[in-house]
């Protein structure tokens, strides 16, 4: 819990660096958050057709977009890379997946250009 409450806290923060635990633990968050919104979507009948998302799903993603773009820039950090790596979620079919692959990579041990690692929480 203390974890995702720093995650939380640090919402608008991009320098420094986040650690892999946090990662899995914020991953695992979202998951779960968002299965329960789309299950919600799907069994209200909620779906747009012509946005392919319904309204419970559309609206989270809107609130958490500045935790999640924070959040990934400093955990690219912690792997010594830009936050600009933060666009690869953009490539159509394999953009996520290697977003995800970078996620859980395990950070530069020591200093690196972005700051000390990480203290754990």
């Amino acid at each position: 819990m203390k974890v995702l409450l720093h995650i939380y806290k640090n919402t608008l923060n991009f320098e420094g660096r986040a650690s892999r635990r946090e990662a899995v633990y914020y991953l695992i968050h979202m998951l779960l958050i968002v299965g329960v919104l789309v299950w919600m979507d799907f069994h209200f009948n909620l779906i747009d057709p012509d946005w392919g998302i319904g309204p419970c799903t559309g609206i989270f993603s809107m609130l958490i977009f500045l935790t999640n773009l924070s959040f990934t820039i400093r955990r690219l950090h912690d792997t010594d890379l830009s936050g600009w790596w933060f666009l690869i979620n953009y490539v159509p079919l394999v953009g996520p997946f290697i977003s995800l692959w970078l996620m859980l990579q395990a950070g530069t041990p020591g200093d690196n250009r972005f700051g000390p690692p990480p203290a754990r929480i």
